[in-house]
């Protein structure tokens, strides 16, 4: 599983997004069949695909995706973990992309107030 979905990482660093999609699409499937779908691994696996998607513009696709990633990780993680928090970024710039400015925005907010709650305000990564 890890050796395919590397080699799908390289294919989408390098534009080959119909070969990521394959290797990301055998990977998945390995990765629920042996892990299940909430696993970490296949989370991790379901949001690198988001994120092809997002890159190629395939916003819809990605907003699903990072939806259910967002939903599994806050319930097994909580809201304030760094990974939650990492998704529901990028959960909420697929949303702006979607046009849905809203939603995309309160995510955003809800997320950098966490990162903030993590690294405290005075942190370089903290901008208001």
């Amino acid at each position: 599983m890890q050796t395919v979905a590397q080699l799908a990482s390289v294919y989408r660093l390098t534009d080959s997004f119909s070969l990521a999609l394959t290797c990301y699409g055998m990977s998945l499937i390995k990765s629920v069949t042996q892990l299940g779908s909430h696993h970490p691994d296949t989370l991790t696996l379901l949001e690198s695909l988001a994120v092809m998607f997002r890159n190629v513009l395939r916003v819809d696709e990605a907003a699903i995706l990072y939806e259910q990633v967002l939903q599994s990780r806050e319930r097994t993680l909580g809201w304030t973990h760094p990974d939650t928090l990492r998704v529901a970024i990028n959960y909420g710039v697929a949303m702006v992309y979607k046009r849905k400015y809203d939603e995309g925005l309160e995510l955003l907010r809800k997320a950098a107030e966490g990162v903030e709650g993590l690294l405290g305000s005075d942190h370089a990564d903290i901008v208001w």
